[in-house]
């Protein structure tokens, strides 16, 4: 079995090296991720038919979701649309001004 070193998954997911051996650490201590040496294996606690039917899921949404925004075309978005989306928006910026003082 391929066991990547931490370095080859963040060159592949290309995130910086010390942000993924952090989330890497995490993934150990809760035992989804084994090190072995300088590099990283998936367990056996991840191979659960119930996460691989989530994830399947999460994918397909992934998925069809860029289907549908492949098919757009920026001509559908109108001035109108933006100005409706900004006046939609606005509250939400006020609120988070407020708050952040």
């Amino acid at each position: 079995m391929f066991a990547p070193r931490a370095s080859q998954i963040a060159q592949a997911l290309k995130l910086p090296p010390g942000s993924v051996l952090r989330r890497l650490q995490e993934l150990v201590k809760g035992g989804y991720v084994e090190r072995i040496g300088n590099a990283y294996r998936v367990t056996d606690k991840v191979n659960i038919s119930d996460l691989q039917i989530k994830l399947q899921r999460r994918i397909d949404m992934i998925t069809d979701t860029t289907k549908k925004l492949s098919e757009m075309t920026p001509t559908r978005i109108t001035s109108r649309d933006r100005i409706a989306s900004a006046y939609r928006t606005w509250p939400l910026i006020e609120d988070l001004k407020w708050q952040c003082g």
